[in-house]
């Protein structure tokens, strides 16, 4: 009973919008807490800032681990001429949010893949279908797609590409906390 109240207390000062079962992922004395969120492909405040909000709070020293299922639109087809993107995204040259210099002024980036980021003023990382990250500063985390920073269609706003998008998808995130007690 004793474990289980700290499990409780633990996922509301996470702000987890899931309660974490006692029974499970209990590892070494440990707590491991899980969340389902759904992202969508146009953040709400996307003119402000171009991932969403969840309630996860994290500390440095946690892992996270993320499952991700779904398809988005993304305002431009994938090269096989589909509508909607998968979650791990598809390479093409692009000034995404999360991508990398290939020369000559050109990025190159997994256009809309999941990406993630920690605080308002985190550094962006690459999720996809899967991934395990270790949280290296204390904040919320954010979710969305990985699209073009660039102005889109005649805006001249960077980021302006979120304003095409539509659909949303099923993020599972596991907390394993570095010091739940």
């Amino acid at each position: 009973m004793r474990n289980e109240a700290r499990i409780l207390a633990l996922s509301a000062l996470c702000l987890l919008p899931a309660v974490a079962d006692a029974a499970a992922g209990q590892t070494e004395g440990r707590p491991t807490i899980s969340a389902r969120v759904s992202v969508p492909a146009q953040p709400p405040h996307w003119r402000r800032d171009v991932l969403t909000r969840t309630k996860i709070a994290v500390k440095a020293g946690d892992t996270l681990q993320f499952a991700a299922t779904g398809l988005w639109y993304l305002g431009v087809p994938t090269p096989k001429g589909e509508r909607e993107v998968p979650v791990e995204g598809f390479d093409t040259l692009c000034r995404c949010l999360v991508s990398e210099p290939v020369g000559d002024g050109h990025f190159h980036g997994a256009l809309g893949a999941l990406v993630g980021r920690i605080g308002e003023r985190g550094t962006p990382f690459l999720i996809g279908e899967h991934r395990t990250v270790e949280v290296h500063e204390a904040g919320v985390l954010y979710l969305g797609a990985n699209d073009n920073m660039e102005p889109c269609k005649g805006s001249k706003r960077a980021g302006s590409c979120y304003a095409d998008n539509d659909d949303s998808v099923m993020v599972s995130v596991v907390l394993h906390p570095a010091d739940p007690w």
